[in-house]
Formats: structure tokens, C-alpha cells, sequence
């Protein structure tokens, strides 16, 4: 990328000649001193990113030059540290000997009118058509909006946020990964998820739950699921998070929430934790109790098979349902916070245990795998349900089964694409008190945080840009219409960046 460099380079090279030889306006020199000092700036900005990113200037560059260096040790680079020492070093005693030159220095006489016009030209290819220039000017016109200004009115706090009498109920998230609502149409996939239609049965389904920008993919899904904030991103790979000094300190999420009122958080995958952040994500935000493959791994003596993404989902709820009765036996309430793996694009993992079970002729892997999560789920549901009405606790247990985002593009995606239209994340929630039925909204995951704190038995309309689907308040889909709201989401992305700096409230 760095090779773009060169015509401001040698602009800048040609500016300072300029003013050494032949420039004697009085008038002129000072700007051409600042154009030169302002493309040297842009230049190392340049390729300090391209350094870093490989990708010369991008939305992380632009997030840190707006928010800070935080974290980032400049001795860790010692070559582009001294680059950029020396450059600066240069280019003073360039400019110095420009500014100060000799009478005899002169080389020609010039009217003022072609010393303006040559500046003007040197400082057009130096400053102006910088690629700095470009890139930043592209990421700021993309992003404004005459509507962006919006973002403040629309995210609600939690100020006075109050729970209902009685006792705490304990929570049991499970992120079943890619598996949406279209899977369980008996007319696209007849007979696909005869075991998630049966709990929908007894449970409320809420229909209409869109995927909006910065919410299509696992870590996105699960903070916009459970903060009521896309994920806004700054680094060029979405799931390159796992660095991060803090993960979205900006937002107050589930997690913060439930801590605050007593409860034990845990949260359960397969995979890797450090991947896409989630090691930092869950524990900044009350999750304090986090197991991915490796605390599985060690919680088993290391004699789990594994796919290439991590622990197969029959182990993962295995262990899961023994966390639940450990949990189940103590005094707090708790949140338990899953997510299944086997269902991964782009073809899915063939589960142990799963290995006789093929949907139709077994010509689809993905929908195999489908098939297998369609069958762990619906019995794990049941068997932590089932356990809970033996224990008859004084805490009502509250079970989500949901999407974590939509079905990414995999072997089954032509099929997927015919119903576009049809397209939605699942989301089932059960407990013995809760009536069954179906709410139909138009809504995104960015509503699911305060509906799950009404379930909870909190008295919550609102929560950032999340709006309570068991309320009659609109959503902000409702309000906008889906078109224009994911266009105010994506305009509004460089100010989400600031869910990323502490709130100083």
C-alpha cells in the first residue's frame, strides 16, 4: 500500500526545492512551510497504519487518531519509531534551510501570481489529494448523515431501572449458532426441527426479529442481543478482538445488570475464548465465570475430541447441564449464558454422538448438522426443565433458546436465498408462569436486552437502542421503517466508536 506514497512524496520534495530557490512572496512561504509539515503528518500517519493494519489507512486508524493511543506501546515498533524520528528531523532542517535561505540562494525571480499558481499546484498533489486525505474524507462522507445526529436521542439509559416483587428468577441463554426461524418452516425444511417446533408450542415466540448492520455475527449478535448496541468495529477483521484492553466499556449490558442485582453469571462454548474477544467481553461486562475449549479441555483432563472450532456440542451440553445443577443448588440466582458450535458454516461439524442422524438423504452437511442441534437442544431444554420443576425452587427458571445472528453463506445458501424475505433470528422464550403464544413485531437483536429484563422481572421500557417487545412502545424499526433505520445504523458507526471508551457518568 505504501507504494501510493510516492507522488506525495515527491510533491513535497518539490515544494520544499520551491521554496529554497524560487520562492520570494512573503505571503507565499508560510503556506507552502504549513502544506509541507501537514503532508509529511499525513504521510507518516500513512504508513505507521499500513504498518500496523497492512492496509494503509482504515477504520482503525480513524478510531485512534479520535479516541487515543491507549494500550499501545510505541517501543514495541522501534524501526517506525526511528523512521518517523528521523523523517521529522529532516524535514525541519529542510524547512529550516527553506525558510532562511540566502540572497544568494536564489536561483530565479518569479512574479507572485505563477509562485501562487506553482503552489497551488504542489499543494493540490501534496495535501489535498493525499491518500490520508482520501481515505479519511471516504470514511467521514460514508458515515454522515443529516440523521446521524439522531444516535443521542434515540439511546435510553437505565436510570431508575426496578424489579418487581418477589423473588429473582435464573436465566438460561443459549445462542444456538446460525440456526434461524426459516429452519423450523415445515414448507422449506419439512420435518428439519420437529424438536424446536415442539418447544415453540409452549413458549412465547416473538416473529419479525431482523438483522440489522453490525449485528451478522456471533460476538456482534451477542452484544447486540445483550446491550442493545451493534458492534461497531475498528480493526480491518471483525473478529479480531481478542487484544482488546476492554470490550465495549461504553454500554451497560445483561451481565452488568444482573451483578449488580446479586446474580451469578456464567457463560459456556465451545471454542476458543480469546476468539472475536469474547474473553474480555463476557468478564468486562459481570460474566465473571467463563469456559471455552481450553477451561473444557482441563475440566475433562484433556480427553475431549474436538472439530476444528472447538468441544462438539453434546459435551458442551453435557457440561452445561451439570454447571445448571451447580448452579441450581446455591443461594444466588444465576444467569447461564450458552452457545453451540456444530452448526457452524460452511458445512457444519458432524456431532460424536450425532453420527447416525441424517436430515432427508443426507446430502447436506450443513443440514445434517441442523438436524443433530435441532435434537441436543430440544432434549437439553427439557432436561434442565424437568430438573428444575424436581427442585421446585422459589426461583422461577427462565429459558431463551435463540439465534445468534443469521446463517452465514454455506453449502445450503442458494436454498436460504429463495426465502430472503422469510428470513428472521429465532427466539423462543419458556418458563412455567410465562403464557405461550406469539408476538409479531418488526424488531432486530438490538431489542432483545430489555425484553429479556422484562422476563426477568425488571420494569424496563428501553436500553440503548433496544426497545421492550412485550411493550406497546415502537421499536426503532417500527418507527423508521427497516430501510432507512439500518441506514442510520450504518451512518451513525463512527459515533458508536465512542461504546468503546469508559462512560464517564
Amino acid at each position: 500500500m505504501i507504494q501510493i506514497l510516492w507522488v506525495p512524496v515527491a510533491s513535497t520534495f518539490s515544494l520544499i526545492l520551491f521554496l529554497r530557490y524560487f520562492c520570494r512572496s512573503r505571503f507565499i512561504k508560510p503556506i507552502g512551510v504549513i502544506a509541507a509539515l501537514l503532508s509529511t503528518l499525513f504521510t507518516l500517519i500513512f504508513f505507521i497504519s499500513d504498518q500496523i493494519t497492512g492496509e494503509g489507512i482504515t477504520e482503525a486508524t480513524l478510531f485512534h487518531l479520535t479516541y487515543g493511543l491507549s494500550g499501545l506501546n510505541p517501543l514495541n515498533f522501534p524501526f517506525e519509531l526511528a523512521f518517523v524520528s528521523g523523517t521529522l528531523l529532516l524535514m525541519t532542517a529542510a524547512l529550516a534551510a527553506a525558510l532562511f535561505r540566502t540572497r544568494e540562494g536564489r536561483l530565479n525571480r518569479l512574479s507572485l501570481p505563477v509562485e501562487a499558481t506553482i503552489l497551488g499546484f504542489l499543494v493540490c498533489f501534496s495535501v489535498a489529494v493525499h491518500p490520508t486525505v482520501l481515505e479519511i474524507n471516504h470514511f467521514l462522507r460514508k458515515s454522515w448523515s443529516p440523521s446521524a445526529h439522531s444516535l443521542n436521542d434515540e439511546l435510553a439509559g437505565i436510570d431508575g431501572l426496578s424489579h418487581q416483587d418477589g423473588p429473582p428468577k435464573n436465566l438460561v441463554y443459549l445462542y444456538v449458532e446460525s440456526v434461524e426461524r426459516l429452519f423450523l418452516d415445515d414448507r422449506v425444511f419439512p420435518g428439519l426441527a420437529r424438536g424446536l417446533r415442539t418447544l415453540e408450542q409452549d413458549s412465547l415466540s416473538i416473529r419479525g426479529i431482523r438483522q440489522a448492520p453490525m449485528t451478522d455475527w456471533t460476538i456482534a449478535g451477542m452484544v447486540a442481543s445483550q446491550c442493545g448496541v451493534p458492534l461497531a468495529t475498528f480493526k480491518p477483521n471483525r473478529n479480531d478482538l481478542g487484544d482488546v484492553e476492554s470490550f465495549v466499556p461504553g454500554v451497560t449490558c445483561l451481565g452488568d445488570i444482573l451483578t449488580w442485582f446479586g446474580y451469578r453469571n456464567v457463560y459456556l462454548g465451545g471454542a476458543d475464548l480469546h476468539f472475536a474477544g469474547k474473553q474480555r467481553f463476557y468478564p468486562d461486562h459481570g460474566v465473571k465465570e467463563i469456559f471455552g475449549v481450553d477451561e473444557l479441555q482441563a475440566l475433562h483432563g484433556g480427553r475431549l475430541p474436538t472439530s476444528r472450532w472447538g468441544v462438539y456440542d453434546d459435551t458442551l451440553l453435557q457440561t452445561a447441564f451439570d454447571k445448571f445443577r451447580e448452579l441450581s443448588a446455591g443461594e444466588q440466582p444465576f444467569a447461564l449464558f450458552l452457545l453451540t458450535l456444530d452448526t457452524h458454516p460452511p458445512r457444519g461439524h458432524e456431532t460424536p454422538s450425532c453420527k447416525s442422524i441424517r436430515y432427508g438423504e443426507g446430502g447436506y452437511a450443513m443440514l445434517n448438522a441442523v438436524h443433530c442441534a435441532d435434537r441436543l437442544v430440544s432434549e437439553f431444554v427439557t432436561r434442565i426443565e424437568d430438573y428444575a420443576a424436581e427442585q421446585r425452587s422459589e426461583n422461577e427458571l427462565v429459558v431463551i433458546v435463540a439465534s445468534d445472528h443469521l446463517m452465514m453463506h454455506n453449502e445450503i445458501s442458494p436454498i436460504l436465498d429463495e426465502h430472503r424475505g422469510q428470513r428472521e433470528n429465532l427466539w423462543l422464550a419458556r418458563s412455567a408462569e410465562l403464557e405461550p403464544g406469539v408476538v409479531q413485531r418488526e424488531a432486530t437483536t438490538l431489542d432483545i436486552a430489555p425484553t429479556v429484563l422484562s422476563l426477568l422481572g425488571w420494569d424496563v421500557e428501553s436500553m440503548a437502542l433496544g426497545r421492550n417487545l412485550l411493550k406497546p412502545a415502537p421499536t426503532l424499526i417500527e418507527r423508521y421503517g427497516q430501510a432507512r433505520f439500518f441506514t442510520m445504523l450504518q451512518h451513525w458507526r463512527l459515533n458508536l466508536w465512542k461504546t468503546w471508551v469508559p462512560s464517564t457518568e
